[in-house]
């Protein structure tokens, strides 16, 4: 991004309903270094922390050679994860949030969203870095939503 221009803060949201009960969307979510519904990510670690909740540091690397680090700062059991990107986006500051709630019956409403600030950049910048996050959130969503109906291993609920 250039060095010239301004700071800009941008909000972002969206969500989609799964054929799928809370519990199964919380089985596959809350693997927090398995992301392979995300779009273009080719792979994902923890690198430190726990498994789960507050503290995990996680690395995502992208099919563009990309790489960003983000830090799991909020975890409510079977609902929501939070987290911070510390390193590798165009931004000074950025924090998300996937929740899940109802959406009626056997169904599940998994919302994604995000508040940042940029580095330096024109608002041109800025306005197509911000289309093309919701588009990465759209088209993940879109695949966590098929992996959770088809049922398959990867999106059911642990057996007790």
């Amino acid at each position: 991004m250039a060095a010239s221009g301004d700071f800009h803060v941008g909000f972002l949201k969206r969500s989609v309903a799964a054929g799928a009960p809370r519990a199964a969307a919380w089985a596959r979510v809350r693997r927090i270094a398995d992301l392979r519904w995300a779009a273009g990510v080719t792979g994902a670690r923890l690198l430190r922390g726990p498994r789960s909740g507050p503290g995990a540091v996680r690395e995502i690397e992208f099919g563009d050679g990309s790489v960003v680090r983000e830090i799991i700062t909020g975890w409510e059991e079977g609902r929501a994860v939070s987290y911070v990107a510390s390193d590798g986006l165009p931004l000074r500051a950025y924090h998300a949030t996937v929740s899940l709630g109802p959406a009626g019956r056997g169904r599940t409403r998994i919302t994604w969203r995000s508040r940042f600030e940029s580095e330096r950049m024109t608002g041109a910048e800025f306005a197509a870095f911000r289309a093309r996050l919701g588009s990465f959130y759209s088209a993940s969503l879109a695949a966590l939503r098929s992996e959770l109906e088809a049922g398959g291993r990867r999106g059911r609920a642990p057996t007790p």
